[in-house]
């Protein structure tokens, strides 16, 4: 038997609430089994993917430190930052400092996108 749920509008609340005649022994959660808790705890992130054949395990292109990493390294980007400052500036993301963006002309500086480095534009895409 699966426990009927009712959802509470988004602007009330964002809880669900359990028909009352599902009795709690229906639902079970992982964190309820101390064993399978510590096992799973105790995974290294790579390991999380353990199933997965190795080609699928890939760095995400959109990591921000690898577009920092990428931009630094993109001397088109550069110079282009250096002969447009009104269009660039640096901007702290996360953790990470001085990632290049861009504010297309016209736009409030506000409106700002990190600007990518030609070389993650294919694997952005894909």
């Amino acid at each position: 038997m699966i426990p009927r749920l009712h959802q509470h509008s988004p602007i009330s609340n964002r809880t669900l609430e359990i028909d009352e005649d599902v009795p709690l022994e229906s639902f079970f959660s992982l964190a309820d089994d101390r064993e399978m808790l510590e096992c799973f705890a105790c995974l290294p992130t790579e390991e999380c993917y353990l199933n997965l054949p190795d080609d699928l395990v890939i760095d995400n292109p959109l990591d921000i430190e690898n577009i920092k990493e990428k931009q630094d390294a993109d001397n088109a980007l550069q110079q282009n930052a250096a002969k447009f400052p009104d269009r660039f500036m640096r901007r702290q993301i996360g953790t990470i400092d001085e990632v290049l963006c861009y504010v297309k002309p016209g736009d409030p500086p506000n409106n700002w996108k990190i600007a990518l480095p030609k070389e993650l534009l294919q694997p952005t895409i894909q």
